[in-house]
């Protein structure tokens, strides 16, 4: 499992976007569906659902001659798994991306070290910095999208101005991800008042944080890996998390 979403409607659904180009769906502990998404691409890094349709979109790295070298996101019907449409970044790949409220804009972390925000409407990006020393590894909107955070390989996490690309507001103590192979990519989430967000780590355990504070106050988890992937649940106090040892584990928050 490289990345999971909670289904944003009713809470029902996780997605999973596996190392092998699969997106698995379950419906709570029972199994729903697999699917590739194409035999073109190595691997899923990150999955998205719409915030407002039935869809979801995953950012999916291109195999040339056995080398990565491009990227694509693809946007996918969630009922009838179909795509919708597809956006091709010939240049560098998304290890991380993240919708606006309305899914018109998507925050990615590049492959180059460079965080993005593109128009899903036009296909075109907007405006663009170098965050990271290295491949920018996980990126989220805040809810009220003044703010973006981001981790990267250089084992920086990162809290950035929206309204003044390039300025760093805040660097938080962390001590890193998993970076070792060809997986370079860590899931960040936001609880629903924008208050805390949970944010995987080399170590067996996810971190907690208040957004105001530099040190984590909380690690969740039981597993035995690194723990890639993270999602706080829309609607209940819960927070998902998946790990190199194939497992998920459910936070629940009293």
């Amino acid at each position: 499992v490289l990345s999971l979403e909670w289904e944003p409607k009713n809470g029902k659904l996780i997605l999973c976007g596996t190392v092998d180009a699969k997106v698995k769906i379950w419906n709570g502990e029972s199994f729903v569906r697999e699917m590739v998404v194409s035999y073109q691409h190595k691997r899923i890094q990150d999955l998205r659902c719409s915030p407002i349709q039935d869809a979801f979109t995953c950012s999916a790295q291109v195999a040339n001659n056995n080398k990565l070298q491009s990227g694509v996101l693809i946007s996918w019907d969630l009922r009838e798994l179909k795509v919708l449409s597809k956006m091709e970044l010939p240049s560098s790949s998304v290890n991380s991306f993240s919708f606006n409220h309305n899914g018109s804009m998507i925050v990615a972390g590049c492959t180059d070290g460079y965080i993005r925000i593109l128009d899903m409407i036009t296909n075109k990006t907007l405006f663009s910095w170098q965050a990271h020393q290295g491949e920018v590894s996980g990126v989220k909107f805040s809810p009220d999208e003044n703010e973006i955070v981001s981790a990267g390989t250089d084992g920086k996490l990162m809290k950035w101005d929206f309204h003044k690309p390039g300025k760093s507001g805040k660097i938080y103590e962390y001590q890193g991800h998993h970076t070792e192979g060809k997986c370079k990519r860590v899931d960040i989430s936001f609880d629903r008042d924008g208050k805390h967000f949970v944010i995987g780590s080399k170590h067996n355990y996810g971190l907690i944080y208040n957004i105001e504070n530099s040190a984590p106050i909380l690690k969740i988890g039981n597993h035995t890996k690194p723990v890639l992937c993270a999602d706080w649940h829309p609607t209940d106090k819960l927070c998902v998390t998946g790990s190199l040892d194939s497992s998920l584990t459910v936070t629940t928050f009293v």
